[in-house]
């Protein structure tokens, strides 16, 4: 049930409209939608591009990206991740490949699409001008 609860808050938080409910009766689905049964959990309003929305929700994350406090409210203003803002990489991702980022409590605040690799980006971490991921490849929950 948790994992379903976090898709739910996810997929609201991008705008889609997400309706749970049993497989009880003759046809659940139509009932459901219909709001005869099952819980409707209505999404916020979104100004995310279709893109974004995809990248967000049907990707799958190969890694994690711990940001610090700087690049957190880097991300927030919609810049790009520079590998300096970078704390700790874990797991094993290629150039364009999709991690989460997390913050420095380990909160997942948004999914990227990396320009580099984690074994490149380790080594790159005190690099001032390196683009870990481009804004346009960012979308923060």
């Amino acid at each position: 049930m948790v994992s379903k609860l976090t898709f739910t808050r996810l997929a609201c938080s991008l705008g889609i409209r997400v309706v749970m409910c049993g497989l009880g009766g003759k046809t659940p689905f139509a009932d459901a939608l219909a709001g005869v049964s099952g819980t409707t959990f209505v999404p916020s309003t979104s100004n995310l591009k279709a893109r974004q929305k995809w990248l967000a929700s049907g990707s799958i994350t190969l890694g994690s990206i711990f940001v610090d406090k700087g690049a957190a409210r880097a991300l927030e203003q919609r810049r790009s991740l520079l590998s300096v803002g970078v704390k700790k990489v874990m797991g094993k991702f290629a150039q364009g490949e999709v991690v989460q980022l997390k913050d420095e409590d380990s909160t997942i605040i948004g999914v990227a699409k990396v320009k580099m690799g984690a074994a490149e980006m380790m080594g790159s971490l005190t690099s001032k001008n390196t683009i870990a991921a481009h804004a346009d490849d960012i979308v923060l929950f």
